[in-house]
């Protein structure tokens, strides 16, 4: 089987950018058993307040933690990328605090979480790698709050930009896929605690410097460095998370990120 085919296919090559894997870890990944599920654009994968027992893996697409507010506001509190997780420790409370949504159609593979346990327990480099791998997300989410707090709204939008785009670099499977943000500007502004009207304007500057491209429910990044630069964007943050010594692959290292002064790998 093709490894692009393989359950848990962009779980893998995400561990790896944050932990070497042997073989044998590679094999008990794949050999999980697991159920694939699809979702449209729009769908709960999980909805808020259910109790979960399992683990959603996100093969292909986008999805999104949010919430409902008292007013009824969709609040989105992060984005999950191919090979992101739900909350591998969701078992241990009685019900989510947030739901899981489609943003883009997905594919999903859901594996139980005593099965999981498992392999963790034995193995010490998947676990390090899970652990690095949520402490990259949460060195994001904290970027994420001092740009809403501190930063102005062109510079948070690029930023976000920036870091989503960085973000998928790693486990994307074309150069196109690695350029895409497949958001529309209602879900950034949620994201970013922005107005529609708000967005629209920041999007605009960015076209004008042509730094971005902006089409239906997706912008393409068209002069990362550029957008890198504009934006002062340092990949620090999430670089201390990842591996030097990850496994290469097409004869480069798999933590091969893009770095100011030099333009996107491909």
């Amino acid at each position: 089987m093709d490894e692009k085919s393989q359950p848990f296919a962009a779980l893998t090559r995400k561990l790896q950018l944050h932990s070497p894997l042997t073989s044998g870890d590679i094999t008990r990944l794949h050999n999980l058993e697991c159920s694939q599920s699809y979702h449209v654009r729009g769908e709960e994968i999980v909805p808020q307040g259910r109790y979960l027992d399992d683990i959603y893996v996100i093969e292909k697409g986008w999805a999104c933690r949010s919430t409902i507010l008292l007013d009824g506001t969709l609040c989105i509190l992060g984005f999950l990328l191919p090979g992101d997780t739900s909350d591998i420790n969701n078992a241990l409370i009685s019900k989510t605090d947030h739901s899981i949504r489609a943003v883009t159609n997905v594919e999903a593979v859901r594996v139980n979480y005593g099965e999981l346990k498992e392999v963790l327990r034995s193995s010490p480099s998947i676990t390090r790698a899970f652990s690095r791998a949520k402490m990259a997300i949460e060195a994001s989410q904290r970027a994420l709050l001092i740009g809403i707090a501190h930063l102005p709204a062109t510079t948070r939008l690029a930023h976000f930009l920036c870091e989503m785009t960085y973000r998928i670099h790693g486990v994307a499977d074309s150069e196109p896929e690695r350029r895409s943000v497949p958001l529309t500007q209602i879900e950034l502004g949620s994201a970013l605690g922005m107005s529609n009207v708000h967005v629209n304007r920041v999007m605009r500057t960015l076209r004008e410097k042509n730094l971005v491209a902006v089409g239906p429910a997706n912008i393409t990044v068209v002069d990362w460095e550029g957008l890198a630069r504009f934006s002062d964007f340092s990949s620090d943050y999430m670089d201390i998370h990842y591996s030097t010594e990850a496994l290469p692959r097409n004869g480069k290292p798999l933590n091969s990120r893009p770095k100011l002064g030099e333009t996107m790998p491909t």
